[in-house]
């Protein structure tokens, strides 16, 4: 047994890695049975491993359908490394873009192993970026005003959300647990604080194009959100809050126009989509 400090926490190739973790499981099965009179028996199940990580910025690990090549450190102390690799499909990713805190822009991922992980010990990973992180308070939501126009409307926002996922098929080779990307899926929420809950911009059943701004001059685009929810909208004198709500928008696609929907990277890169548009 070996005591560590977290403080080596990295998943190599993954820049400002702040924490990293997995859960494996022999899925045993318990039974009764006449053969085991008034108690129960266990039996051996299929072996999975799944597990999360989290850093800081807002280019993390995204649920793109490929097999990634983990290598989750655990100590990168000289004649004690420990690292545990193999290969993962990240299965969500959501990015926090917490305005009104005025923090880092933080991102966390969730993961199914091939079979499992095993140990490696000879390898030193380290993060050798020195990024900055970036903040939060410049956080933005802009919505294109009318449907293909390309005029875009800024929206004053406290929080933003994005959430990232595609999920799995799982199959069992040899007692070990594999898995296969499904369809992609994105999600959009943001806080308002506005007492005008019908605002048309985000009204329920708007289909429009959306850009998130995590930089004064970059951001994600979405060139096809369908507005489908304004929750919790709260009027209340007791706690000294602002009239507010939250907005709930799904990724499509599939435009009106007969064209594929498109999640743009900041800086351009195509993040999602078969047609440009």
């Amino acid at each position: 047994m070996s005591r560590r400090h977290g403080k080596y926490a990295y998943v190599n190739g993954i820049p400002c890695t702040q924490a990293w973790q997995t859960s494996k499981s022999g899925n045993p099965t318990r039974y009764a049975a006449s053969c085991v009179p008034d108690g129960t028996a266990v039996a051996d199940g299929n072996t999975s491993e799944s597990g999360s990580m989290r850093g800081l910025g807002y280019m993390p690990p995204m649920p793109d359908g490929d097999e990634f090549a983990f290598i989750g450190v655990a100590s990168a102390k000289v004649g004690e490394i420990r690292n545990y690799v193999g290969d993962i499909l990240v299965t969500e990713t959501t990015i926090n873009v917490p305005v009104k805190g005025g923090g880092v822009i933080d991102w966390s991922a969730n993961f199914n192993v091939q079979g499992e992980l095993d140990q490696e010990t000879s390898t030193q990973y380290v993060d050798s970026t020195r990024n900055v992180a970036p903040s939060a308070k410049n956080g933005k939501v802009s919505i294109e005003d009318t449907p293909g126009s390309g005029t875009f409307t800024d929206v004053v926002v406290q929080n933003i959300r994005m959430t990232f996922r595609r999920p799995v098929a799982d199959s069992v080779i040899a007692g070990l647990m594999e898995y296969e990307s499904g369809n992609f899926e994105a999600d959009i929420t943001f806080d308002i604080e506005d007492d005008d809950r019908d605002n048309p911009l985000y009204d329920v059943n708007f289909k429009t194009g959306v850009r998130v701004y995590v930089t004064p001059t970059l951001f994600y685009l979405f060139n096809q959100v369908h507005f489908g929810e304004k929750s919790n909208f709260q009027v209340d004198r007791t706690n000294n809050s602002l009239v507010g709500y939250t907005v709930n928008g799904m990724f499509s696609g599939l435009k009106a126009s007969n064209a594929l929907g498109q999640i743009l990277y900041p800086g351009g890169a195509v993040l999602w989509g078969g047609e440009a548009s």
